[in-house]
């Protein structure tokens, strides 16, 4: 009895040792189902990105840039994070992950670390114990921000010189040759202003234009100077200047043999048109006696009230009363009135292109040439200078995007368009336009300037090398290239003529 008890305990043990192996139960007791291990647990996997490595957005823009996603095949929740990139520090994450730049982007004033307005960053996805990294490349693309550029007249010749005259789109444009045209400024229509004849009749041969400016002369009468070259000769000439009865009347008066570098605007008051002249030898800019003559200086040509005063040693009518107001010129490239006390000077130097800006009614100034190329000293002893003024602005010589060939004209915009209010803006000869916005400053770094030639580019032509750039009477603004292209700057959408 006691056997047949312990052979049915023994089958049930055999039965329920069978079960639990079926189960995947390793069986603890001994006999013979005894020696089973325990399985091991499965390991845990990196979360995995199914988003792009790239994206887009338009500059100025606040919404967030990127959305990461990623799995987990452990279906742990997954949390992001910036780990690294080269442009990592212009980002921050939201609590959805979402990537945000910590400044809208502005494509005129790229930021990251190649210059080609695509921002790299890295960004990692965790489970908590493991995590996956994503490089993430974001392209800022260009808005234009309202400005459209318009070709209003081309087949000028090769010009060199623009200026506003009093009428609302009156521009008169010159270069290469006796005719200064005038151009309707709203139709693009061309006619003639001018046309500088010898004592034939006949238009003037080899005779180029500098510069132009528009200004007063006597009282409310306003004139229009002319800066010429004719035979190696630089002159200036007033035309219906005002100092004859016949209202067309042209007076001159050399100025020196040509100097490279040569420039002519209006000033702020009655007859006030300044002239630079350059002197790149510089034995000569900071000679203010007559041997030094007029080469490196900066001269106030005002119109002289008595012309025909019989005073010692004039022979000829002595028509303009030059007087001295600065010294120190390399190759002045633009003179330009930027608020009504204050003027800008573009000068050309070896290594630097260089803008300084002054009072208007200053005399005594000097630009530091030659011991100063920009703000490097080139000769010991410029500390020494009286009345020393430094650039504001300087530039590199060459061809990148913030260096210069020569910055030809410069001008705060007070205009109509949103996107350039109350802009410095200057043009380049090697085709740039940059802008920075004023608020009186003197002080301009160069990584600061927004390169603009995107939002400057013109419905037909190209402005390459652009030879001036003026507002007109109503505040629209007028870029003259040196082949002969004129284009007006308009707000996007029908040029509309303002009441």
């Amino acid at each position: 009895m006691a056997g047949s008890k312990r052979g049915a305990l023994y089958h049930r043990m055999k039965r329920a040792s069978a079960a639990l192996l079926a189960m995947g139960i390793a069986s603890c007791g001994g006999g013979e189902g005894g020696g089973g291990s325990t399985a091991p647990a499965s390991p845990n996997r990196a979360p995995s990105f199914s988003s792009s490595g790239q994206a887009s957005v338009a500059e100025n823009s606040s919404a967030h840039v990127y959305l990461p996603t990623a799995t987990d095949a452990d279906h742990d929740p997954v949390s992001f994070s910036i780990t690294g990139g080269a442009d990592a520090a212009f980002f921050t994450l939201g609590t959805q992950g979402e990537l945000y730049f910590k400044q809208a982007p502005n494509f005129d004033l790229f930021a990251d670390a190649n210059g080609d307005n695509v921002y790299e960053v890295t960004i990692a996805a965790s489970d908590g114990k493991l995590s996956a990294t994503q490089a993430v490349a974001i392209t800022v693309t260009n808005e234009r921000e309202g400005i459209s550029v318009k070709r209003i007249a081309t087949g000028l010749g090769a010009t060199h010189a623009i200026a506003s005259i009093e009428d609302t789109h009156q521009l008169v444009v010159a270069g290469s040759g006796s005719l200064v045209s005038l151009i309707n400024g709203a139709t693009g229509a061309s006619s003639t202003f001018h046309l500088f004849t010898d004592a034939s009749g006949r238009s003037v041969d080899g005779m180029t234009i500098l510069g132009l400016a528009w200004g007063y002369t006597f009282g409310p009468n306003k004139s229009l100077y002319v800066l010429k070259e004719k035979g190696g000769v630089a002159s200036i000439a007033c035309i219906r200047c005002g100092v004859s009865l016949y209202k067309d009347v042209v007076v001159e008066s050399d100025i020196a043999a040509v100097a490279d570098g040569t420039s002519i605007v209006m000033g702020q008051y009655d007859g006030e048109i300044f002239v630079g002249i350059g002197d790149q030898g510089g034995a000569r800019a900071q000679d203010s006696s007559p041997a030094g003559g007029r080469y490196g200086k900066l001269y106030d040509y005002g119109l002289d009230p008595d012309p025909f005063n019989p005073a010692p040693n004039r022979a000829i009518p002595h028509y303009f009363d030059p007087r001295l107001v600065g010294l120190g010129l390399h190759a002045p490239t633009a003179i330009a009135k930027l608020e009504q006390n204050l003027f800008g000077i573009a000068d050309e130097g070896e290594q630097f292109s260089e803008v300084t800006t002054a009072p208007l009614r200053y005399l005594g100034m000097n630009f530091g040439w030659p011991y100063y190329d920009g703000q490097q000293e080139r000769n010991a002893g410029g500390s020494a200078l009286a009345n020393l003024f430094a650039p504001s602005l300087v530039l590199p010589v060459g061809t990148n995007r913030r260096e210069s060939k020569g910055i030809v004209a410069a001008l705060i915009y007070r205009g109509r368009l949103t996107g350039l209010a109350d802009r410095y803006v200057l043009a380049d000869k090697s085709g740039h336009i940059w802008t920075i916005p004023w608020t009186g400053q003197t002080n301009v770094a160069q990584g600061t300037l927004e390169i603009r030639d995107a939002d400057f580019t013109p419905d037909a032509g190209t402005i390459d090398n652009p030879a001036g750039m003026v507002l007109d009477a109503s505040g629209d603004l007028y870029i003259l290239d040196s082949d002969g292209e004129l284009f007006r700057v308009d707000a996007s959408g029908p040029f509309v003529i303002p009441a």
